[in-house]
């Protein structure tokens, strides 16, 4: 049996503009590729947010919040790891 603490990872971050001022509230969409599990998280008042007890897998990782764009990563969670995540948003969505 594999102890529940070596079970996952978990990725973290902060959500930010340009300028690096905080998006709260944007919603976090976490894929992993292999197990295509979805976790949903959302950021608090300053922007961060986490992840915990994540499978071993690559992850697509998407922010979104109103009047931005949706700006993505892909990262890889190995067992055990803490992976840091910064999502910036590019411009502000056009309508």
């Amino acid at each position: 049996m594999t102890p529940f603490a070596q079970a996952g990872g978990n990725i973290s971050g902060v959500v930010s503009d340009r300028s690096d001022s905080a998006i709260p509230g944007t919603v976090v969409i976490l894929k992993g590729s292999a197990t295509q599990g979805v976790r949903v998280a959302k950021a608090n008042s300053e922007g961060f947010c986490t992840a915990a007890t994540l499978a071993p897998d690559e992850y697509d990782v998407a922010g979104s919040a109103a009047g931005f764009q949706t700006q993505a990563v892909n990262l890889t969670m190995v067992i055990g790891s803490h992976t840091g995540a910064e999502l910036h948003a590019a411009d502000p969505a056009r309508s």
